[in-house]
């Protein structure tokens, strides 16, 4: 769990946040200390609620929404939408199916893709080879 704290705060050095002062580095411990306690308490009232379908779902399109959100508020912001909470309305009810439709169109058929070159890809060179004293497992 150390290491969780250690990423975040390097990551913040690296991403040259540390010139805004201290705070990122605060939000970046925090952030991690709930990661490493949700890791280690998986049964917790906490990571239940963030196991929930509705919860875990978000997770799974994330990425979608990372990346359509900020087309959306663009053409949002043009279309002269000034009110930040009818903005934030509507950037979401438009990002969600927007990710959605992009994870199973686009994000889930390439991760499929990818298991199935897993499949066929050689070891790793470097990973032990069955001799005759020691079997492969099974």
């Amino acid at each position: 769990t150390v290491w969780y704290v250690y990423g975040a705060v390097t990551s913040i050095f690296k991403a040259g946040d540390a010139s805004r002062g201290a705070a990122p580095l605060f939000v970046a411990i925090g952030f991690a200390s709930v990661i490493c306690w949700l890791v280690q308490w998986p049964r917790s009232i906490p990571a239940r609620v963030l196991s929930l379908a509705p919860i875990a779902y978000i997770g799974r399109i994330s990425y979608g929404l990372y990346l359509w959100h900020y087309p959306i508020s663009v053409i949002l912001a043009r279309s002269g939408t000034k009110d930040s909470a009818t903005a934030f309305l509507v950037v979401t009810a438009l990002s969600v199916p927007v990710a959605s439709a992009s994870f199973f169109l686009v994000e889930r058929p390439f991760l499929r893709l990818k298991d199935r070159f897993r499949s066929w890809a050689p070891p790793p060179s470097d990973a032990p080879r069955p001799t005759a004293s020691h079997p492969p497992p099974g």
